[in-house]
């Protein structure tokens, strides 16, 4: 109870300066935490396609009119109304039967990219998410200097990754990776096009970094000026914004309350977590519930203990596909674990032990449908989900 005190408090005062900050008139203060509501709108309807922000408010470079940026965002709207029918309209009430609603709101979701659309479908009403893997979100602020040419290249990139990301519903790595140099923050792109799908709306974005001992340290304008007079390239301003936290709301809700994501970029293999203050961050969160998907089979190797552990040790219920625990692994810390739909191996190799695991788990555990994907589909390309729960 005093963790999710200590939560509330927090919330309450995000809501407050978030609002302060919107009211502002004066000077920017240049210790305070640097705000970009004037970048996220123009990445909201420029990139994100979300036609929701009037189009008063954003002004694309000479050379190219919103009429022209629609057009790129016709297959991108396209392939998220079938996306919508194929896999929202079914997940979303069959998820919402499955989840107690006296868990905590406070979700880690390791290897999920930035995969706030899908913590958002499990968990509509989290108070706080944490997402991690190795790629940053980068520096927005190019979206407010490029060229009508520059902008056309990135968005055709940019959108051809969102229609990608909504066929096979997962963040691949190797799409992530390649648009770690991008001047557009693609993970940024991607959660705003999941508040436009699933009804919110931001309220401001901060970039972060972590403290020794976890704390959340805001870039202030005193810190990106001292950064920006390096002169440095686009890998290492996309390095030095690496760790982004989004504030949003329901939209068309009196009252809504604020709700925060934080991505940050850091290696979970055991050799680098058990010294990152990322660790030390998670330890401050006190009980959480989990989530993960398409995570490669790390959590169920022996290097990448450390983050399984602590998922482990302060959850009581996590969904998952087949890349969560290994059910001896649960078990040894006392869960048991649900299925649903078909797993008879891995669609790519993974620890053998742990995988023979799963399917004799899905054997004896009673069968039940899963009529949508979640995460990787088995060797045999069947659709499979897996909670697990303290006993």
């Amino acid at each position: 109870m005093l963790m999710r005190a200590r939560l509330a408090s927090f919330l309450a005062l995000v809501s407050v300066a978030l609002g302060a900050s919107a009211r502002a008139d004066g000077p920017v203060d240049p210790q305070a935490p640097a705000t970009f509501d004037k970048v996220v709108t123009q990445l909201r309807r420029l990139v994100a396609c979300d036609t929701r922000v009037p189009d008063s408010q954003v002004k694309p470079p000479d050379g190219i009119t919103l009429k022209q940026i629609d057009g790129s965002c016709k297959k991108v709207k396209s392939q998220v109304e079938r996306f919508r029918k194929r896999w929202l309209d079914k997940a979303r009430p069959f998820i919402a039967e499955l989840v107690p609603k006296d868990i905590s709101k406070t979700i880690v979701y390791p290897f999920g990219g930035a995969d706030l659309m899908t913590a958002l479908t499990v968990y509509p009403d989290l108070e706080l998410l944490t997402t991690m893997s190795l790629e940053w979100v980068g520096d927005p602020r190019a979206i407010l200097t490029l060229d009508a040419g520059a902008l056309r290249k990135n968005l055709a990139q940019q959108h051809a990754f969102l229609i990608k990301l909504f066929q096979v519903n997962h963040n691949r790595t190797v799409d992530l990776q390649e648009l770690n140099q991008s001047p557009i923050p693609a993970p940024l792109v991607f959660g705003l096009k999941a508040l436009d799908l699933l009804g919110y709306e931001p309220v401001s974005a901060r970039w972060f970094q972590l403290g020794p001992n976890g704390e959340v340290k805001y870039l202030t304008p005193n810190d990106i000026k001292a950064f920006d007079a390096a002169g440095k390239k686009q890998k290492d301003r996309n390095e030095f914004f690496a760790n982004m936290e989004l504030s949003f709301r329901k939209s068309g809700v009196a009252n809504a309350p604020i709700q925060v994501w934080r991505h940050m970029r850091v290696n979970l293999h055991d050799d680098n977590f058990k010294k990152s203050p990322t660790l030390a961050y998670l330890e401050h969160l006190g009980p959480i519930s989990g989530i993960t998907k398409a995570a490669s089979y790390l959590m169920w190797r022996e290097d990448f203990g450390v983050i399984r552990n602590f998922m482990l040790d302060h959850m009581r219920w996590m969904i998952s596909d087949t890349t969560g625990p290994a059910p001896f692994q649960a078990a040894e810390k006392g869960f048991v674990q649900d299925t649903w739909g078909t797993f008879r191996g891995n669609m790519f190799p993974g620890p053998k032990k742990a995988e023979l695991a799963m399917i004799e788990l899905w054997k004896t555990n009673p069968q039940q449908v899963l009529p949508f994907t979640f995460g990787y589909p088995d060797v045999n390309d069947q659709n499979h989900m897996m909670v697990t729960r303290k006993r």
